[in-house]
Order: C-alpha cells, then sequence, then structure tokens
C-alpha cells in the first residue's frame, strides 16, 4: 500500500484542482480517489482523456480504457480494480490534468534571476540575498540558449565547468536550502551540439531556408531552432528526465518552442504519417551543399536551397474567406497551406510536452511544466501557439510588455498614417493579453516575467498589476546585470537590490491567501477568436480593424464601468466550456462562428444569456466612433442583463478583477491603480534599459484611487461580512432597496476586498 498523502505530496497539491472544480475528496489509508467530474464543469481541465484520477502510485493520474471509453463514476473498491487492471495491462495511462501545486498558488510574488553558469560559484550569495528580500520562490536559469548541460549528462554535451561537477544539483540544492522552491529556466530551441553534429534536425521555414533561434539573429554565429519532430525530441526528453531527478520543482520553458512551419524531412513525414496525405507546402530542394565554417562550431554542412513557393495562388488562399463576403487576406504567405502545416506544428508542440510531462513525472511525481506562450497574448502571429497548447501547461510562461495586438506603431502604423486612429492605452492592451493567456489556460494563474525594474514605486504597481488579473509576479533581479562593464554583462548583484522587491513580497503574503485558490468570475465573457485572426494575418491593417479594436474597445467599456468580465477562446465556446455564472457573451465576429460554437450559443441564449453581436467593421478604430460604440454596447448590456450581482464603482482609471472560490463560496474583487506608466524591457523594440531615460526618471504622479464603493446583491450574499485585505479591517456593509453597500477606503497602489 502507498503512503498516507502528506502535506507535501501530489495527493495534497492537486488539492487546488479539486477547489477550483467544487470536488470533496474521499479516501482512507493510502489511497485517495476522485469521482469523475465532466471536463464541462468549470474549465480548469484541458484533457480530452481526463478520467479517473488517482494520486497514487503519483505517476499515474487518469486511467482511460483502451477503446477511449470514460469510466464510470468510481468508489474506493473500483479504484484498486482499476489500479489492478492497469498493472494487467487491460487499461492505460494516457493523459494527465494541468494543475499546480498549492506552493505556487499561495506565492503571487516570486523572484526571477538570470545569472548564468559562469557565475555559479557566487550563486549562493545571490540566492540568499533574494530569500532574505522575502521570496518563497525563485525561477533561476538551470539551461540557456545552446550550451551544455551543467552537469555530467547522458547525451549531447556537457558544459565545460561542468566536467566533474554537478553544478545544477548543487543550484537546485541551494535553492531549497535558502527556504525556496526552484524553477528552472531552460531553454530548447537551440542545443550546439545537436546543430553541430545534426544539421539535419535544424527546422526549415517555409522557403526551405534554416531557422533562426530569435536570439541568434544579431550574433555572428548561426544559432538555429531544432526541430521537435526529428530525433531531439528524445534528445530533450533525456536531459529533462535528468532534470527532473535533480529534484527542480518547475521546468520553466521559454520563447515559443518551434516556428509556425516547419518544412524540415522530419516534419514532412511525420504530417504524411499522420495526415495521410501529402505534405501541403512545397519547398524547392537545395541543388547543393556547402560547407560553412562557423564561429564556435565544427564544419558542417549547411544546405543552400532557393528560395521555395508556396503551392496555393491567391485566389486559392481567398477561397476559405469568400464564404465570409469579402476576400480579406489577398496575396501573401498565410495561405490556407501555410496554416494547415501550422496547425500540424501546434498539434506537434501539444504531444511532444505531454509526452516529456509524463516521463519526467515517473521520476518526479511533483514536477511541473511552466511553458511559454511567448506571443500569444500579443495575438499578432504564431498560429501554431494554439488554445490547445495553452491548456497543456500546467502554467503559461509569459511576460509584463505582451500587449494584446502588439505595439500599434508597428502593426497599425498604416491606420495611424491615415488619421483618427484610436490608440488604446497600454495597460488596456496589457490586460486584454494576459487575461487572454490565463482564461486559456484554464484560469491558472500564469508566471508572469517582469524584467528592468528600477525602483520600488515600479517594483509595487507592476506586482500589483500582475497580481490584480490573477498571474504570478515573477519579479526580476537583475542588479547591474544590464549594464556593461569591459563589453561585459556585471555578473553580480549589488546589495542595494533586494529592499526594492521587500514591499511587493510583503503585499503578495496579504493577497495570496485569498486568490490562491479562487478563479476569475465570468459574468461577461468576450470571444477571442483564434480562427477570425488566422483569416486576417497577410493584412495587419485588417487585423487591427477587425480583430483588436472591436475586442479593446468592448473590455475598455467593461472595465472603465467595472463590470465582471474573462476572455473566451474557440476551443472552449465550441465545447461547452463557459463559466456557470455567465450573463453577457460578446461575439465580434459571429459570422464567422463554426456549427458546433453557434450550437453552444443558441443553447446559452435559451438560457437567458445575452448574446451581443459586434459588428466588427463598424469603425472601432476610430477615436470618432469609439465612444459612441461603447455607449451603444454598454446601452445592449444594461438591457439584455441588467448588472451584475456584484460590482465595483470608482474612477475610470481605476481596475477591477472579480474571482470567487468554489470551495467556500468567498467572493474577491482585485483592485489596482493605473501602471500604464511602467513600460518594462520590452516596450520600445530595439532599445535596452541602459538607452532609455524612462528607466531611471521619477515615476509620474499617479492619482489616488477615491470614492471607491462596491455593491452587492442581497439575492448573491444574503448577509456579507466584507473585508480589505491589506488592512484587516471589516467594511460596513449599509443596505439600500436589497443591495448591500460598502465603501472602499481610498488607495494609492491597489486594493484587495473580501466578500465572505
Amino acid at each position: 500500500m502507498w503512503p498516507v498523502p502528506t502535506r507535501d505530496s501530489l495527493a495534497y497539491r492537486q488539492g487546488n484542482r479539486d477547489r477550483a472544480l467544487g470536488i470533496r475528496r474521499c479516501g482512507g489509508q493510502g489511497l485517495t480517489t476522485l469521482p469523475f467530474q465532466p471536463l464541462e464543469n468549470k474549465g480548469h481541465c484541458s484533457s480530452e482523456n481526463a478520467y479517473l484520477c488517482i494520486d497514487n502510485p503519483p505517476e499515474i493520474e487518469y486511467i482511460v480504457g483502451k477503446a477511449g471509453k470514460r469510466l464510470p463514476e468510481v468508489n474506493m473498491k473500483r479504484a484498486i480494480v482499476c489500479i489492478a487492471l492497469l498493472a494487467a495491462g487491460f487499461i492505460h495511462a494516457e493523459s494527465y490534468t494541468p494543475g499546480v501545486p498549492d506552493w505556487f498558488l499561495e506565492n503571487r510574488v516570486q523572484a526571477h534571476m538570470e545569472h548564468g553558469i559562469d557565475c555559479w560559484e557566487i550563486a549562493p550569495a545571490i540566492h540568499q540575498r533574494i530569500a532574505g528580500a522575502g521570496s518563497q520562490v525563485l525561477t533561476r536559469i538551470i539551461l540557456n540558449r545552446d550550451e551544455g548541460a551543467w552537469y555530467p549528462s547522458a547525451v549531447g554535451e556537457t558544459h565545460e565547468l561542468a566536467q566533474d561537477r554537478d553544478i545544477l544539483q548543487f543550484l537546485v540544492d541551494d535553492v531549497h536550502g535558502n527556504n525556496m522552491k526552484c524553477i528552472g529556466y531552460f531553454r530548447l530551441m537551440s542545443d550546439a551540439w545537436a546543430q553541430t553534429n545534426h544539421f539535419d534536425w535544424v527546422c526549415r521555414d517555409h522557403e526551405g531556408q534554416p531557422v533562426k533561434e530569435p536570439r541568434g539573429k544579431n550574433v555572428k554565429n548561426f544559432i538555429g531552432v531544432i526541430c521537435l519532430n526529428s530525433p531531439y525530441r528524445d534528445y530533450i526528453k533525456t536531459r529533462l528526465i535528468e532534470h527532473a531527478k535533480r529534484g527542480v520543482d518547475i521546468i520553466y520553458f521559454d520563447s515559443w518552442h518551434m516556428p509556425p512551419v516547419c518544412t524540415c524531412e522530419y516534419c514532412k513525414k511525420a504530417f504524411e504519417k499522420k495526415k495521410g496525405k501529402p505534405f501541403p507546402l512545397e519547398v524547392q530542394e537545395g541543388a547543393e551543399e556547402i560547407t560553412e565554417i562557423i564561429d564556435g562550431f565544427e564544419d558542417y554542412p549547411v544546405g543552400k536551397p532557393p528560395l521555395g513557393k508556396l503551392s496555393a495562388s491567391a485566389d486559392t488562399a481567398n477561397q476559405l474567406y469568400d464564404q465570409f463576403g469579402d476576400p480579406i487576406l489577398g496575396e501573401g504567405i498565410f495561405t490556407p497551406e501555410y496554416l494547415e502545416v501550422a496547425e500540424f506544428v501546434g498539434e506537434t508542440l501539444v504531444e511532444v510536452f505531454t509526452d516529456w510531462i509524463l516521463a519526467c513525472r515517473k521520476v518526479n511525481p511533483d514536477l511541473r511544466f511552466a511553458i511559454g506562450s511567448s506571443l500569444y497574448p500579443g495575438f499578432v502571429s504564431q498560429p501554431q501557439l494554439t488554445d490547445d497548447f495553452l491548456a497543456l501547461a500546467d502554467t503559461s510562461k509569459t511576460e509584463f510588455h505582451k500587449p494584446f495586438g502588439g505595439n500599434p506603431e508597428q502593426y497599425a502604423k498604416d491606420l495611424i498614417v491615415a488619421g483618427g486612429f484610436a490608440e488604446p492605452a497600454l495597460d488596456l492592451q496589457c490586460a486584454v493579453g494576459w487575461s487572454h493567456v490565463r482564461d486559456s489556460s484554464g484560469f491558472r494563474p500564469p508566471l508572469m516575467w517582469i524584467p528592468a525594474i528600477r525602483m520600488e514605486q515600479e517594483a509595487r504597481y507592476s506586482s500589483a498589476a500582475a497580481v490584480t488579473y490573477g498571474c504570478i509576479a515573477s519579479m526580476a533581479f537583475h542588479g547591474k546585470a544590464y549594464k556593461r562593464v569591459g563589453g561585459k554583462r556585471v555578473t553580480d548583484m549589488p546589495e542595494d537590490d533586494a529592499p526594492l522587491f521587500t514591499s511587493s513580497y510583503e503585499m503578495g503574503e496579504k493577497v495570496s491567501p485569498h486568490l490562491a485558490h479562487a478563479i476569475p468570475y465570468g459574468w461577461a465573457a468576450v470571444h477571442i477568436s483564434d480562427a477570425a485572426r488566422n483569416r486576417r494575418l497577410n493584412s495587419r491593417e485588417i487585423m487591427w480593424k477587425d480583430i483588436f479594436s472591436p475586442v479593446l474597445g468592448t473590455v475598455r467599456a467593461l472595465k472603465e464601468e467595472h463590470i465582471p468580465w474573462i476572455t473566451l477562446n474557440d476551443k472552449c465556446l465550441a465545447e461547452g466550456k463557459l463559466p456557470e455564472e455567465l450573463k453577457v457573451l460578446v461575439l465580434p465576429w459571429a459570422e464567422e462562428l463554426t456549427d458546433a460554437q453557434k450550437k453552444n450559443v443558441e443553447a446559452l441564449a435559451g438560457k437567458g444569456v445575452a448574446i451581443i453581436k459586434l459588428d466588427s467593421k463598424a469603425g472601432w478604430h476610430l477615436e470618432s466612433m469609439l465612444p459612441k460604440l461603447m455607449d451603444s454596447f454598454l446601452k445592449d448590456v444594461r438591457k439584455q442583463a441588467g448588472s451584475p450581482p456584484v460590482r465595483v464603482r470608482g474612477p475610470k482609471h481605476m481596475h477591477a478583477v472579480y474571482y470567487r472560490n468554489p470551495m467556500d463560496g468567498t467572493f474577491v474583487v482585485a483592485l489596482c491603480n493605473d501602471w500604464g506608466w511602467f513600460h518594462s524591457i520590452r516596450a520600445r523594440k530595439g532599445t535596452r534599459p541602459e538607452d532609455d531615460p524612462r528607466f531611471f526618471g521619477n515615476a509620474p504622479e499617479i492619482a489616488p484611487c477615491t470614492n471607491v464603493s462596491m455593491e452587492i446583491d442581497k439575492a448573491f450574499k444574503k448577509s456579507p461580512v466584507v473585508i480589505e485585505a491589506f488592512s484587516g479591517a471589516t467594511l460596513t456593509a449599509a443596505n439600500r432597496k436589497g443591495v448591500a453597500t460598502v465603501t472602499v477606503p481610498d488607495f494609492q497602489i491597489q486594493s484587495l476586498v473580501v466578500v465572505k
């Protein structure tokens, strides 16, 4: 019999999912079981094959029949029978449900450091300083770009500094020795040994050219992205298992993992095997091979094919869009064939990461994956990063400066030049991007990297913004890492950096207990469609008119009125994974819904949910039209749905995000002042912090949030007890015509109101 679950066991940590789904566990001495719950309940399960959940043995979490049929509800006796069937080979473990442990949920403000292997000897001092600032979780690099392993590895190269020592184990143990959990930054997109010895593993773009790693574009060496349909998949699996054995708590995968399409021979063969038809992109084969000498590598053959061509003409590309009236794409790279391969790459990512996490959990059952969503929140490109892939991650790694729609100066420049463009506020764009990652990840909090902090005020505002929108604020301890001394980055962290973050960690201690197991309250949902975006990828101008501006306009209206809202992706709308409290569904592209989506929309309308269909071509991008469209939209919301049962009133520049705890019914409203003045490191393309005076000036004077109140419908909470989490004060409720109204104390940065 397996041991009784303890606080540190998978059984205990999986409890956050139980609470989110409203499931009560039953268990005996050593075996804990769950009854089967349909995926539709709360949208926290992303897997199509979530069946009977058991925690012991911990590497087996979901059991399915070989025929793919769901097992019925089970009790203790049946669970034991299922385990026996598993051992006998009649059933098999196939999938898992993503989830994060309690320690992750209960630490909303964490730390991030970017010192590489060359700093391993001074790392203990840095770890100690970070722990002293108040962090209980640290993300640190354990593999950066294309270097060798930080320990003697069974595959590939071992870094020269780790030939006779296990540096990774030393660092993980030291982080744990400072009473912090260790999240390991692992960048898999490139590998010097793999590229040098197996150049055929390098991804190829739609023209057949080797794909450069994003960080390798401005260096002398060629650094390629390695394909995960090649043997590199098993190579990385071996490395990940080695990391799992060394006790890393979460492995953090940065960037976009594979390019939107890959036309290497491994992808062609895998596509044809899976789809049963020829690879759809025609790429001309290279007429010859040449040998290039690249600094840092041995000589190796590099294919040099002429520019390839896409198989579809502009007319063929537009056939997909004719049904919507206007063939909006025109000629460009994003043909139906291109998007078909991008979808295949997305499927590859889901399959590979599922394989890796299952393999790693066999040796480290508590291990979780933080998987980079990279440009997904921007929604401008990267069609291989799908809602399926976001749902796979235990937590989705994202970044502070990831505005929905990207930088308007870059992507909407034609509209700006034309005049009259309604440029959205940065905080609004980021709020939509962050929310979309959070909601597409099954409401699990994304791990947000927040770099380039130089003032305590920057740390407080940015961490407050991240936490308000349900993310984990991962505060980057750069120290002088962005200063250059003798042409190199300074590797130490000055003593006075740690205090910049102390107040943020104190904030985290206040809010984390209330937000830990709460999930966003979806009274209104705005549909954001991958499919609608993909149809317009060849025209950034049309994307801003039809995709970004309608979403940003409606969310701005909801945000300024402080109405609870979430985002809804294509997958959730098609599968009916919708919150029970949904009363308003906003459809910016109603005419482009699939049959499955239309069926669910009709069902919602039959239940009394207000369906608000936008005219995406009404001029949401124009300053002259936006106020009228927002006002008309809010009138439709009030007329069709009334008011939400809990609502905050206050200044328009304030952000209010609503959460509920399904375990005890507690309602939490996170309030935050405008943070749009802090632009983080990604604000201006091509600049470093030392080049940008915004990183060193004083923060602007931000007006405090005053005259804030909360209204609670008595039918929703009969006798509410309202507490302000930072002060611990109980707020007095005044009863007015069936509505309890409380006054929220004025605040400068943030407030957290808890309704019990």
